[in-house]
Formats: C-alpha cells, structure tokens, sequence
C-alpha cells in the first residue's frame, strides 16, 4: 500500500494518507472546516438578507416619496377646486342677490302701479258709490300694510309710499266714511295726479 505525504486544508500540517485525495489530517480538521463553511453560508446569507432588507428600504422610500408628491399635487388640487368652487358659491350669491332685489324691484312696482291704477280709474267716474270707493280704498290700504313691507329699502318710490299715498289713502277713506251722499265726486288733487301719472310710466 502506498502511503502519501499530503499537506491539511485546515490546519496546514504535514500528514500521511494511504489516499492521495485525502484533505485533512484528522476528524477534528475536516469538523471545522465544516463548521467553518457552516458559518460563511450563514454569514453569506445574512449579508443577502442585509442586502436585500437596504433595497426594500430603498424601495420603500422611493415609493414613500412619490406618495408625498402626489399627496401634495392631490393637496394642490384640492385646493385648486376648492377655490374655485368657493368663487363659484360666491358668485353664485351675488347673482342670487342681484336676481333678488331685482324681484323685489319688480314686485313693487308692479303692485305700486296697480293701486294707482285703481284710485286713478275711480276718479274717472263723474260720481261713484261710497261703499264702492270705500271697497276700493280699504282694499288698497290693506294691501299697502301686508306688502309694502317686502318693498326693497332703497326703493326709488319708497318715500312717496310711506308718505304721500299713505297719507291721501288715510284722507280719502275718512272723507268717503264720513260723507253724506251715497255717491259722490272723487277727484285726485292735479299735483299728486301729476305724481301717479309720472309713476305709472315708469313702472311700466
């Protein structure tokens, strides 16, 4: 048998084998080695997992950026819409005020010109009844408290409202209520005939 001079892989000794393939010089060489490559795959594969933990770290930080950047063009957005809705609603009450008080406007004058219509109508008869111009006046005046109050403030006739028809309203009901006929003559003084004619054309 032929007995060869090996050097070991472990240990780095010179030993005799009757296997010229023979590696160690002992059982205990060969168990580090062994253990030794035991330790370097461990530590191989830690490092890969090392590796591989950084680029999903990476991964998630590009992914957490690109999230901000659209959170903030979302953000931007919002607030785009947001302004703009927001002028929308605003102009949408200006409209809404402007259509308003021109409803308003419209209203009164077209309730104005129809009780002045009326009394101009009754003084058109040479005679009229008393309970018919009483009806008339009464009907008038009550209208003028229920609805004069939706009158817009600045409105243009305000005053001649509150103050001459209601005046003249007050007059010619006492008047009428008080007269001795059953019919009489109604006439409308020449200045405020003046007023009702001017008024009616406006409103027209």
């Amino acid at each position: 048998m032929k007995i060869s001079k090996l050097k070991c892989d472990c240990c780095e000794k010179e030993f005799s084998a009757t296997r010229s393939d023979a590696k160690f010089c002992s059982a205990a060489c060969k168990q580090r080695v062994h253990n030794k490559r035991i330790r370097l795959g461990k530590l191989s594969e830690s490092i890969e997992q090392c590796h591989q933990a950084e680029k999903n770290l990476e991964n998630q930080k590009a992914k957490y950026a690109q999230f901000e950047l659209d959170k903030k063009a979302e953000q931007e957005q919002f607030l785009q819409i947001q302004k703009e809705f927001g002028q929308k609603i605003i102009d949408l009450k200006n409209q809404f005020k402007i259509d308003d008080e021109k409803r308003k406007k419209d209203f009164a004058d077209r309730t104005l010109k129809g009780w002045l219509e009326k009394i101009m109508r009754c003084a058109e008869y040479e005679e009229i009844r008393c309970g018919s111009l009483l009806i008339i006046l009464n009907q008038i005046k009550r209208k003028f408290t229920d609805e004069s109050y939706s009158f817009p403030i600045d409105y243009k006739h305000y005053n001649f409202v509150n103050f001459t028809l209601k005046a003249c309203l007050d007059i010619w009901i006492h008047e009428t209520d008080n007269a001795d006929e059953h019919y009489v003559s109604f006439s409308i003084p020449e200045e405020i005939l003046k007023d009702f004619e001017g008024i009616v054309q406006q409103t027209t």
